[in-house]
């Protein structure tokens, strides 16, 4: 029998305190279908519980897309897989608290390093042109042919970015050399981290409510501080600042012409599209600007256009 760690003993192997594995605890029988939470009450050893009980997939994505904002399903699967490490399709108590320590608290090399596995969708140690193109297009547009072209323009772009020993593909080594200079590289092709206000909302004591008897996702309704679209958006947008001008101008602002933004089909899945545009002379098209996104306004509906360092960019 596997020797079943305890709260103190995880706490020397993660990046949690001792209340923030407690907190995980709760949290982690919330997930859990009802057969598997302990009652209070209960005569049933607790850490046996923990080690007994198994989320599922679908439980797993729901927490994903309803706390952190994850909401990709790529990307979600990826992100599965990374904490399922014995690949059974089940993350079990140990695997979810060492994964939440990465995925919360994790050092910038864990981070980064988790990244590039999530964004290596066929697990070979590389992220390929046509990995990045998969996600970006998942990411980004909605099957249309003329948004593929700006998608593969794009990725051009971002690979002459991120292969460092220019062999056609980014391997870990290129990939944590790049994100140790740009940081803002880390989530390239999609969010699959949460961020720090949420992070503080889920291992807060105050918020953790739903107790050993929880057999439901504690639903936080948290929301990031911005939407967290992918490279193509960060660099289209002025929220960024400095650091945008002068990622957009390394990876050659001056052949990017105007963008087309476009939203999904609900708030929580707004994408937008980046790159070339087969026209060179045409201008970039308006959306309506929409609550919530760089702080626009439902009631407004003309987009506001950005200056950019080389070229007139849109934002939402």
């Amino acid at each position: 029998m596997a020797v079943r760690a305890g709260a103190d003993d995880l706490v020397k192997i993660t990046n949690f305190t001792r209340q923030d594995i407690e907190v995980l605890q709760h949290r982690f029988i919330g997930l859990l279908p009802p057969q598997q939470s302990p009652g209070i009450g209960s005569d049933r050893d607790p850490l046996a519980a923990l080690y007994a009980g198994k989320i599922d997939r679908a439980r797993f994505r729901d927490l994903l897309a309803d706390v952190f904002g994850v909401d990709d399903s790529l990307l979600m699967d990826r992100v599965f897989r990374s904490f399922d490490t014995d690949a059974d399709n089940y993350i079990s108590y140990e695997e979810f608290i060492r994964g939440m320590s990465v995925f919360l608290k994790g050092r910038p090399e864990e981070r980064a390093r988790f990244c590039f596995r999530v964004y290596d969708l066929n697990g070979d140690r590389y992220i390929s042109k046509e990995e990045m193109f998969q996600m970006l297009r998942n990411c980004l547009v909605r099957g249309q042919e003329e948004d593929e072209d700006g998608v593969k323009d794009l990725v051009d772009l971002v690979l002459k970015k991120l292969d460092e020993d220019r062999d056609g593909r980014v391997s870990e080594s290129d990939w944590a050399t790049v994100i140790g200079k740009e940081n803002l590289l880390m989530e390239a092709f999609g969010q699959c981290l949460p961020r720090k206000k949420t992070v503080e909302r889920y291992l807060s004591p105050a918020s953790e409510k739903d107790g050993v008897t929880g057999s439901k996702l504690v639903r936080l309704s948290l929301t990031a501080p911005y939407p967290s679209y992918p490279l193509a958006a960060r660099l289209t947008t002025g929220a960024l600042g400095s650091s945008t001008a002068s990622l957009t101008s390394e990876l050659g602002t001056d052949a990017v012409e105007p963008v087309q933004l476009r939203h999904g089909h609900a708030p929580a899945q707004r994408r937008m599209i980046a790159g070339r545009t087969k026209d060179s002379h045409s201008s970039a098209s308006t959306v309506p600007r929409m609550s919530g996104v760089a702080g626009g306004n439902a009631s407004n509906h003309s987009a506001q256009p950005i200056q950019g360092k080389k070229g007139r960019v849109v934002a939402l």
